[in-house]
């Protein structure tokens, strides 16, 4: 797919080597998932908290402009994002990266294209696929 694009998969190429290296350095600390996600909140606590003061300076937070729910559904993806890396922490001390790679070639993809978004502007339709057993239904675009 790579070849027929035409250009290397730069995003896939980033997102690999950026998780990869991110499992590598799980595994040399050898801290829990709990103890590791603590950490990594620790080092972006303030960097996060600068940037979310900046955008209330600037009128364009919307975490207590739009709304309860809405703030809600803000905290909400932090904790559904939280629990995967926490059980990812708890895996890479656990397991060889050997065995932690071959889980993760076996991810499903999210698209068909190699660029990651539609290669064409017609509808996208779900269609049974070789992912379908891992998620569902995958996307033909």
């Amino acid at each position: 797919m790579a070849v027929a694009y035409g250009k290397p998969p730069w995003i896939s190429l980033v997102l690999a080597a950026t998780f990869s290296t991110y499992g590598l350095v799980k595994k040399k600390v050898g801290l829990g998932g709990l103890e590791s996600m603590a950490a990594e909140t620790a080092v972006q606590f303030l960097p996060a908290l600068g940037f979310l003061l900046f955008l209330g300076a600037q009128g364009r937070s919307t975490f207590t402009a739009s709304g309860t729910g809405h703030a809600l559904l803000l905290a909400g993806t932090g904790v559904i994002t939280a629990l995967p890396l926490i059980c990812f922490g708890i895996a890479a001390v656990r397991l060889p990266l050997s065995v932690i790679g071959m889980v993760q070639y076996l991810a499903p993809p999210s698209s068909s294209s190699p660029s990651g978004s539609p290669s064409s502007t017609r509808p996208c339709r779900p269609s049974a696929g070789r992912a379908s057993r891992w998620c569902g239904w995958r996307w033909r675009c």
